[in-house]
């Protein structure tokens, strides 16, 4: 019979396997100086193969609301959501976003003191206080489409940010112009100061047109930075895939709708592809490779479209025949 080793995890003992606990006084020792390190997402991988954060970083499960801390509306948490390497170009960008605020505080100031001096009038006053209330928010809305798209490599969300960022850059550029007809305290507010002897609002002013013109250069900045990111991952060319891989998954989540609306307009459907066949085939042409790439990725959620719906399939075979083939008339498969 072997020899029972009590310095070894498992021995034997006759037929059952035991487990070597070590002394009572021993474990509670044990229990009371371990340190469990923190767990590192960013390095660690998963049973799979597959680093931790790439499995979480898109679950929206533990993503709870946390900001603004008054009234929690978005989860932000640059620390968490981001790999380390994309951390300090997005705090950059939620550092611009506070400092677009608080110019936005400024220029409501500096109008606030041009109403006081008799220099600008009311109505300017609520422009101006419109822009310091609604202001924040909506670039704080705009930069958030900076951060989900960092947080999940989304090209689409990288144009939604380009499309708005370029109105907010073009909204700094007018409130350092300085309408203050406008509610804006800029460059024009600062020189009629100045050339009315109004010298404490022509420094306020000074500032405010320094303050624009320097968060305006900053966004530019981060707009050329974030450009070189979308281009790294497709540029346009991954946004339209994966636009077009999402409308997919809609369209099988709404598959019964869809369905109905073919069915519906099938007719007028089919007519629209043989008037514009041609059109089609060249396109499909043009585009093979990324049709071909498109399928390959989505060829689960295409099969069971098209096995669901195997009618509307036969009924159009035609029209599907005539685009592949073009227009030889025959079904290639």
């Amino acid at each position: 019979m072997m020899q029972e080793d009590s310095n070894q995890p498992f021995f034997s003992s006759g037929t059952a396997a035991k487990r070597y606990e070590p002394p009572q006084e021993y474990q509670e020792e044990w229990r009371e100086n371990v340190q469990v390190p923190e767990a590192d997402y960013y390095s660690a991988s998963s049973v799979t193969g597959q680093p931790l954060l790439e499995q979480t970083m898109h679950l929206p499960g533990d993503r709870v609301k946390n900001w603004p801390p008054c009234y929690p509306m978005f989860h932000h948490n640059i620390n968490t959501d981001l790999v380390p390497e994309k951390r300090l170009f997005v705090r950059k960008a939620y550092l611009a976003w506070w400092f677009h605020s608080f110019c936005l505080f400024w220029n409501w100031v500096v109008i606030l003191a041009g109403v006081i001096l008799q220099l600008v009038s009311i109505g300017s006053f609520f422009y101006a206080l419109a822009s310091a209330i609604l202001g924040p928010p909506i670039s704080f809305a705009v930069y958030y489409l900076l951060y989900r798209a960092m947080r999940t490599n989304s090209a689409v969300f990288f144009v939604l940010w380009f499309v708005f960022y370029v109105g907010q850059l073009a909204a700094e550029v007018f409130f350092a112009i300085g309408l203050d007809t406008y509610g804006c305290a800029g460059f024009f507010l600062m020189v009629s100061s100045f050339t009315k002897s109004k010298l404490v609002l022509g420094v306020l002013s000074a500032i405010a047109t320094f303050m624009w013109i320097g968060i305006f250069g900053f966004n530019l900045w981060i707009f050329y930075q974030a450009r070189r990111e979308f281009k790294s991952l497709g540029g346009t060319g991954a946004a339209t895939k994966e636009f077009a891989s999402a409308s997919l998954q809609t369209a099988y989540d709404n598959r019964g709708v869809v369905k109905q609306a073919i069915i519906d307009n099938k007719d007028t459907i089919k007519q629209v592809a043989m008037d514009n066949k041609d059109t089609i085939i060249n396109f499909a042409k043009d585009h093979k490779d990324d049709i071909v790439d498109f399928a390959s990725q989505n060829r689960e959620t295409v099969t069971r479209v098209a096995m669901e719906n195997p009618d509307l399939m036969w009924e159009n075979r035609e029209v599907v025949s005539s685009v592949f083939d073009n227009g030889g008339g025959q079904r290639t498969y």
